[in-house]
């Protein structure tokens, strides 16, 4: 369990470059001013935001494109090391502070959230529970995290027309109905 807040290393904080096909230390280059991640039970996926302040140009002359996977190891309050990967979503509030300091913030969505857009499930599921084919839809993910699925009742035929991944879970949980009868 993370404490609050929690300590991490600059040089911990890396920064793969698909442009350049390699791991950039972000504090080589930047000062990192705050690192915030976000787990709420209405997303689908944990996000977060870096911000920066960059004196060497690091974000001019290292093009990001959207496919940059930042690697963060956290120390925890009982000196444990969670590592956690995170895409480059999207770069805000892009402030000139001199003449030599750039502050901008990175935002940050875990992998999922970019292979549930990029996977789209044209499917039919036939004579199945929404347990199972919740099971199903969440394989297209290729996730190596795990998923609790609760028993559902009764069996379906639904044909999926090219939503995301995330898109027919959600759909799917709307419908169920659980097997638990407590």
């Amino acid at each position: 369990m993370l404490g609050i807040p929690s300590s991490f290393e600059d040089n911990k904080i890396n920064l793969y470059s698909e442009y350049l096909q390699e791991d950039i230390p972000i504090g080589d280059f930047c000062s990192i001013v705050e690192l915030n991640l976000f787990s709420n039970l209405m997303d689908d996926v944990i996000t977060g935001n870096i911000v920066l302040e960059d004196q060497l140009n690091f974000l001019s002359n290292l093009p990001i494109m959207g496919n940059e996977v930042l690697s963060i190891n956290i120390l925890s309050s009982a000196d444990d090391v969670l590592s956690k990967k995170f895409r480059v979503n999207e770069i805000l509030y892009v402030q000139q502070v001199n003449q030599q300091l750039t502050r901008y913030t990175l935002q940050l969505v875990s992998d999922e959230f970019f292979v549930s857009n990029q996977t789209p499930i044209r499917q039919s599921f036939s004579k199945m529970t929404i347990s199972d084919m919740v099971e199903l839809s969440f394989d297209f993910l290729k996730s190596s995290k795990g998923i609790d699925i609760e028993s559902t009742d009764g069996v379906f035929d639904f044909i999926i027309p090219n939503w995301s991944v995330f898109k027919t879970i959600n759909w799917f949980a709307e419908k169920a109905i659980s097997s638990d009868k407590n």
